[in-house]
């Protein structure tokens, strides 16, 4: 099976930028979404940071969110697995409230990822980690030691690596014993094989 990764996609940037939404509307239509359907791919796997501003979101911005990507995936039959990022939650202790929660609930194809858990993906088992902060440390330190996937992904940073500046980072002992980590940072030039870089729009894995 196949599974489309996105990441980072950051709505609203530059101040909620029409410019900058409009390359984005190009992306969608002219390479995300025809990429996903001429290969009949149908779960997108989002890792963080949809959204730009943690504080607030605009109104247009978020109208135009759901007309050209989350109404297109309910269109096409694609489920969306989504997690809350540091952009997509206005406090740095909790990811409650967030902004997928509070605008997605009428969308029954998506499943927002907003505390750590393991899911299954057509039998294959995928550790999930939102943003990491002081009311989940706990419970992602406990899913990632825990789970029975050896895949991991997620939108936190790694103790020790060139990007690390979050008080909440996992340590890369504790996720050693995974095969494969998806992870929104860059550090996959640091040699950690286990390691992937997913600090672009669009990848695909072949399950």
């Amino acid at each position: 099976m196949k599974i489309a990764l996105i990441t980072d996609q950051h709505l609203g940037a530059r101040e909620n930028s029409t410019i900058i939404l409009e390359h984005q509307r190009v992306f969608y239509d002219n390479v995300f979404f025809p990429y996903l359907i001429e290969h009949d791919i149908k779960v997108v796997v989002g890792l963080g940071d949809f959204w730009e501003k943690r504080k607030n979101t605009n109104n247009y911005i978020a109208d135009q969110a759901k007309r050209m990507f989350f109404d297109r995936l309910k269109e096409h039959n694609i489920y969306h697995y989504m997690l809350v990022g540091n952009h997509d939650a206005p406090f740095k202790h909790t990811l409650f409230p967030n902004t997928p929660d509070t605008l997605l609930a009428e969308y029954d194809n998506i499943h927002v990822i907003s505390y750590p858990q393991t899911i299954s993906i057509d039998g294959f088992n995928v550790a999930m980690i939102p943003w990491i902060c002081q009311e989940n440390y706990d419970h992602c330190y406990e899913v990632i030691k825990n789970s029975p996937a050896i895949t991991c992904m997620g939108h936190f940073e790694i103790s020790g690596f060139k990007k690390y500046m979050n008080d909440y980072s996992i340590e890369n002992t504790a996720i050693s014993h995974a095969n494969k980590i998806l992870n929104k940072y860059n550090i996959s030039d640091l040699k950690f094989e286990s390691i992937e870089d997913i600090d672009a729009f669009i990848d695909e894995i072949d399950f």
